[in-house]
């Protein structure tokens, strides 16, 4: 198999080759770290690192105030607050993979013509790697737009203001999905944070009630393979979750999710990426690092339907040395035999 179909195996929950790689990003010191170059393209980057896909980029830029640490930005403050903000909303702005790298741009038409020759120029050129368009559903940038603090006061105080921050992003990006679905993506990656690690940010009810009905308005439009991204302990609405019919789940957060729970109790409805612990990959010695890659592919990888990749995505800080043992144990103790089960190479 090639990557291409190595990854749409264990997405629709059959037997690759062998356990696909999975990596949603990889930040740049990593790069220059394990190869000494930092402006990789995306296929250069999935070759040393052994991973099946490459990424191409679409996501909203929430209306948030940012806050820099150690060359990090973080949202310290969502911008919307009542009715008169609604006015921001039409200035979006999105992330966009173009010919010169990721740029911010401000986007009025979710049919913009230029973004989907963007898109289809890099599908073009995209070998034998399975491409995915990384976007989300639209409660991700709902929440930072409001800031989650007044976010969850105004499910209670205004949620008619949420349902209408949220109806903007849904509809806008249900038109994006579609057009991506008919230019010859392989697979979506729709990431929106919805939970801490003790749950989710807002009840079943809720979520159940509110956000899964305006999430299907972006759903329904994907009829490709799509793999949902939230951090977080989402199993007290997985089930609600479920109910979109993504195809997969990532990362299933090492931190406060229990793979072989949800292996066991949803790997027949869904394929399984995940969770290499990022502390591990940081502080972790490359031996852990690689028994953690044989465990998790030797518990989870049985039958297909798992895809391996870290708690998150290799982000600057981690340990270079640890990241090139997972990638290299990947393929080393990853491999299928016809019948689903692992043939694990030997030193």
């Amino acid at each position: 198999m090639n990557s291409r179909e190595r990854i749409l195996a264990a997405l629709n929950l059959k037997i690759p080759d062998r356990v696909p790689y999975f990596e949603s990003a990889i930040e740049s010191e990593i790069l220059l770290e394990v190869c000494g170059r930092g402006d990789l393209n995306e296929k250069e980057i999935s070759k040393l690192f052994h991973r099946d896909h490459i990424t191409w980029w679409i996501f909203p830029a929430p209306f948030v105030e940012r806050k820099k640490v150690s060359n990090r930005d973080f949202f310290v403050n969502g911008l919307i607050k009542n009715d008169e903000d609604l006015k921001l909303l039409d200035q979006m702005q999105y992330y966009v993979s173009t010919n010169e790298g990721i740029k911010l741009m401000e986007i009025s038409d979710p049919n913009n013509k230029k973004i989907y020759e963007w898109a289809a120029k890099f599908i073009e050129d995209k070998e034998e790697f399975a491409a995915t368009a990384m976007t989300c559903l639209g409660i991700d940038p709902t929440i930072n737009s409001m800031g989650l603090e007044g976010f969850s006061y105004l499910l209670y105080d205004n949620p008619n203001l949420i349902e209408k921050v949220l109806d903007k992003y849904v509809e806008f990006n249900a038109v994006v999905v579609e057009n991506l679905c008919k230019i010859g993506f392989d697979f979506i990656w729709a990431g929106d944070d919805i939970a801490f690690n003790s749950g989710p940010f807002f009840s079943p009810k809720i979520f159940r009630e509110l956000v899964i009905p305006k999430l299907k308005v972006v759903t329904d439009k994907i009829n490709i393979p799509w793999i949902f991204h939230s951090d977080g302990n989402l199993m007290p609405i997985l089930d609600d979750l479920l109910s979109l019919g993504m195809n997969a789940i990532h990362p299933i957060d090492p931190n406060c999710m229990d793979i072989e729970e949800v292996k066991r109790k949803y790997g027949n409805k869904v394929c399984i990426v995940g969770n290499i612990n990022m502390n591990n990959l940081r502080i972790g010695t490359p031996k852990q690092v690689e028994q953690e890659v044989k465990e998790k592919i030797e518990k989870i990888g049985p039958g297909g339907g798992y895809i391996v990749s870290s708690g998150n995505s290799l982000i600057n800080g981690l340990n270079p040395e640890n990241v090139k043992r997972m990638t290299e144990a990947i393929i080393k103790y990853g491999k299928y035999k016809s019948n689903g089960n692992l043939v694990y190479y030997q030193n």
